[in-house]
């Protein structure tokens, strides 16, 4: 009988071990986010031909998203993109990412991916697009701007995007919201 209660506070104990090694792990990969987003922009950049269609599908495949969320449209003639592969992968990631995070109170959450030819021959065009609630008119100038968030205490450091715009432009091409 002495044994029981003992028993009992060592799982009690290992519970709280485990509880606090998983809120650990949490803030070490929040960190190591942070850190992408603030050094990314500023690595090296390493321009390689990089077929958009197989990084997209890769990066959409090893997300984890909900099966039936993401609609992708890849068009088959997409030429490769001369650009950094990781830093590229990283936006598409983010916009991929915050799309969904804005679905968070969506009754039938859906993200279309979309990848063609621009009507300009040097660009192939993507388009990120979810059905969520939009963005308000007032503060669609702000999400490129670092530290602004959206998400409140949902999370979101305010790097994502101005991340994104940096490697955008970086890399030649260009970025653009639009929201009803």
């Amino acid at each position: 009988d002495t044994m029981l209660p003992i028993a009992e506070r060592m799982a009690q104990l290992l519970d709280a071990v485990l509880l606090d090694s998983e809120r650990n792990a949490l803030g070490r990969q929040r960190i190591l986010n942070i850190k992408e987003d603030l050094i990314g922009p500023a690595r090296l950049r390493t321009p390689v031909p990089v077929s958009l269609k197989v990084m997209i599908e890769t990066m959409l495949a090893n997300m984890g998203l909900p099966h039936g969320v993401v609609e992708a449209d890849l068009s088959d003639d997409l030429p490769s993109a001369l650009c950094d592969e990781r830093q590229v992968e990283q936006v598409f990631n983010n916009l991929v990412k915050n799309a969904w995070e804005a679905l968070y109170q969506t009754e039938a959450p859906k993200i279309f991916v979309k990848a063609r030819r621009d009507e300009d021959p040097k660009f192939v065009l993507v388009t990120i697009r979810d059905n969520g609630p939009g963005i308000p008119k007032d503060i669609q100038e702000k999400i490129w701007v670092s530290f602004f968030t959206t998400k409140g205490g949902r999370g979101g450091t305010g790097l994502g995007l101005s991340a994104c715009m940096q490697i955008v432009t970086q890399n030649g091409g260009r970025i653009w919201l639009e929201s009803e």
